[in-house]
């Protein structure tokens, strides 16, 4: 029996070399899909990978709340945001090398990485999601969400919300 470990192209791919008899084990067709993952990441022609993405959906007593945030490794920052009856505001910029590092850091020494899904749901209160990145094309993530911003959560936040503060003030 033949395992598959890839999905798309490659795994279909690998799945006619599979059924042909041109992968011998499961193991021989998973070293061949680290190499071809390896010159794909070794050709990326964009050099612009996300650090981070914020983003705040749901209805409230007061009305829709949507707000959004993605920060990339390059410096460019964008944030939008749809509150009840304000105008929606979408905004770019940006950022310095040190304030780039700063927010890394920040969010590497908090616990960005570790949470997970809390594990109850809220009425009247917009869901938050992070999902926070760390290497190139082909790297690994963590995302997770939650209805109240408390304990580690408020952490994280207060470092999101401080960034869009400073860097976006005025559209808040």
């Amino acid at each position: 029996m033949i395992e598959f470990r890839a999905f798309g192209v490659l795994g279909s791919a690998m799945a006619v070399a599979g059924i042909f008899g041109l992968g011998q084990q499961g193991s021989n067709i998973s070293l061949q899909a680290d190499e071809i993952n390896q010159e794909i990441s070794a050709k990326n022609p964009i050099n612009r990978e996300p650090l981070v993405t914020f983003d705040v959906s749901g209805g409230t007593l007061t009305g829709p709340v949507f707000e959004h945030l993605t920060v990339y490794d390059d410096g460019f920052a964008s944030y939008s945001s749809l509150s009840g009856s304000k105008a929606a505001v979408v905004r770019s910029k940006m950022i310095s090398q040190q304030e780039f590092n700063e927010l890394e850091a920040a969010l590497m020494s908090s616990q960005a990485m570790n949470l997970m899904d809390q594990d109850f749901t809220v009425t009247d209160v917009p869901l938050s999601t992070v999902t926070f990145f760390r290497g190139d094309t082909n790297a690994h993530s963590h995302s997770y969400s939650y209805w109240i911003s408390s304990g580690d959560y408020s952490q994280v936040e207060e470092i999101l919300n401080k960034f869009i503060d400073t860097q976006f003030s005025k559209t808040r």
